[in-house]
């Protein structure tokens, strides 16, 4: 929401959904790039109370949301890819790479419109439970990367 407000007074031409049910996605939109926003599993956790290993989750709380390579066999579109980086670059904000994710941004994607689409993660410590943590530095990093990608796209 703070992203529509920061730019509802410039010119940028912005379409957006905001969705708060899992796995519903708008049809039938044209639109020449999407960006989904989830929530990804972020660390780091203790090792003697968490059997996970630190390297199966890569993101961590505080260091910046997360751009995802690729979904399921999908892999994100380069070229929105690129513009979510540069966007990043000029916002000032330090992006963290996530491998992989299962947000559906492909659904984003139908086949007949070729929308170039990528998923833009918040880390967030013991996603899906009623004590989810986030920083609020990665909230307002996030809302300056979308932003500066609305003004770039």
């Amino acid at each position: 929401m703070q992203v529509l407000q920061k730019l509802s007074d410039s010119d940028t031409d912005v379409s957006a959904w905001l969705l708060s049910q899992e796995s519903t996605f708008p049809k039938d939109f044209a639109s020449d790039y999407a960006i989904a926003v989830d929530g990804t599993l972020a660390g780091p956790y203790p090792a003697e109370r968490v059997k996970i290993e630190q390297h199966e989750i890569p993101v961590e709380i505080g260091k910046g949301p997360a751009l995802t390579l690729r979904e399921d066999d999908v892999s994100i579109g380069r070229e929105v890819k690129d513009l979510v980086k540069e966007a990043a670059s000029k916002a000032g904000v330090e992006l963290q790479i996530e491998a992989t994710s299962r947000a559906e941004a492909k659904r984003l994607n139908p086949m007949k419109q070729n929308v170039s689409s990528a998923i833009f993660s918040i880390p967030i410590k013991h996603i899906n439970t009623p004590g989810e943590v986030v920083n609020i530095k990665d909230l307002e990093d996030a809302v300056k990367v979308l932003e500066s990608f609305a003004k770039l796209a």
